[in-house]
């Protein structure tokens, strides 16, 4: 079991390797840059590694605040989302790391939310919700 662990281990500190590498070598991935980044989101969340797993998926959250390209498109954009909902308010995450994702969220149009998120199971549905509430409650707050 423990060669198990630390094999998942491995794997989640490569998933954050490529992160790495798709932001900071973007340029020399060429035309294989939206392959790279479409690999690196769809083994998101990391669920073994904390450390891991908290730079990643701030890493994701700061790389959607700034707009970057593939990871914004309609087409992305989703399975960065379903990401999101996997992180909020969980091991992997933080608070502070659970405030930006409820501001990235909420930053959202709500219709366009609303139809990214239409094809999302119950559970994932009600994080997003979840997270706009937050986002709102603290933009009320003086």
């Amino acid at each position: 079991k423990s060669d198990a662990f630390q094999v998942a281990l491995a794997v989640d500190a490569c998933i954050r390797a490529l992160g790495q590498i798709c932001e900071h070598q973007e340029q020399q991935l060429g035309a294989d840059a939206a392959a790279a980044w479409s690999l690196w989101v769809s083994n998101l969340p990391i669920k073994y590694n904390l450390d891991a797993g908290k730079a990643a998926h701030t890493q994701l959250i700061e790389l959607v605040m700034r707009s970057h390209p593939v990871l914004t498109n309609p087409s992305s954009f989703p399975s960065v989302l379903a990401v999101f909902a996997d992180v909020y308010r969980s091991k992997f995450s933080s608070s502070d790391v659970d405030k930006k994702l409820a501001e990235a969220v909420a930053s959202i149009p709500e219709a366009t939310l609303k139809s990214m998120c239409a094809s999302f199971p119950e559970r994932r549905q009600k994080k997003i919700e979840q997270m706009v509430k937050k986002a709102k409650a603290v933009d009320e707050d003086p």
